[in-house]
């Protein structure tokens, strides 16, 4: 009889910080062939592994967990356990007992966020992406596969956020309808001396943005549509919190999350209209000059 072993993601770990409200969780063992080819046979003769490049995509609903764990312009170095964990489902029920699950771990890697934000009317609140590249210690694979393993941690819902108010300029932009705010970081993976697997991971780049769509045509006015625009007083975006049971923590307590630019310029990306829709507007800040500044514990004006 075949009978298919269902496992669903449960909350994961990278050292002290663990990550609940998972909505996925995507392991690439980025293996690429070596590939021996002969005279006299279009056939290949060899196949072994050319080298590794490993990487764990994680997108979750704890925005403020992350953002207080993960410096969003530098990352976090892992330095002692980074565990996903794969909790098997039971057969005419629910889940499987201690010691039936599966987990993926590492020793040593390097965690950054990619991007957050939110939607109107979301209806699971606010989001948040990171990547996670395992390194080689010496010893153990980037990857580690472990079966027969107990889990630890419990699902929990540490904090749901929800779209708010863009400030621009020191005014409140009307009409916003998402956000995405971005750390622009891109990175650079080495292995040497013929090593299969990458002992270092160093950021190479950071071009941070906070993107906003709106239904608010009169933005082009100020920004045009010939060129970047200055950023003076900056724009903010804000996350609030979510009542368990209720709406909304008032604006004026720190229970929110902002990310603002402050220096560098404004554009226009598109003007996206169709017969019978609204006319959406996207622009986009760029900072300059270092990271965007995030804050996890604040207020909204």
């Amino acid at each position: 009889m075949a009978l298919p072993r269902l496992h669903e993601i449960h909350p994961g770990s990278f050292d002290d910080l663990v990550i609940n409200q998972l909505d996925q969780v995507d392991p690439s063992p980025g293996i690429e062939a070596l590939i021996a080819m002969g005279g006299g046979t279009v056939d290949q003769l060899l196949i072994a592994t050319a080298y590794a490049e490993p990487k764990v995509k994680v997108t979750s609903r704890d925005t403020q967990t992350v953002l207080a764990g993960c410096n969003f312009g530098s990352g976090r170095s892992i330095e002692t356990l980074a565990k996903l964990q794969y909790q098997l489902r039971q057969n005419g029920g629910i889940y499987a007992g201690a010691g039936a699950h599966m987990t993926l771990t590492s020793t040593l890697g390097f965690l950054y966020i990619e991007e957050f934000g939110a939607k109107q009317d979301d209806k699971e609140g606010a989001d948040i992406s990171c990547t996670y590249v395992p390194l080689f210690d010496g010893t153990n694979l980037p990857l580690v596969v472990n079966t027969n393993q107990s889990l630890t941690g419990a699902a929990a819902a540490n904090s749901v956020h929800a779209m708010s108010k863009v400030i621009f300029e020191n005014s409140q932009l009307e009409g916003v309808q998402s956000f995405r705010v971005k750390s622009g970081l891109e990175v650079e993976i080495k292995r040497a001396d013929g090593e299969l697997y990458p002992r270092i991971c160093v950021i190479k780049k950071r071009a941070p943005t906070i993107e906003v769509e709106c239904l608010n045509l009169g933005i082009i006015s100020t920004l045009t549509l010939g060129g970047t625009y200055p950023i003076t007083n900056g724009l903010a975006a804000y996350l609030q919190r979510v009542v368990a049971g209720g709406g909304r923590y008032a604006a004026n307590t720190n229970n929110h999350i902002s990310a603002r630019a402050t220096a560098g310029s404004y554009k226009v990306e598109s003007l996206s209209g169709s017969k019978g829709d609204n006319t959406m507007v996207k622009i986009t800040a760029m900072q300059t000059g270092g990271p965007l500044t995030i804050a996890t514990a604040t207020t909204i004006p």
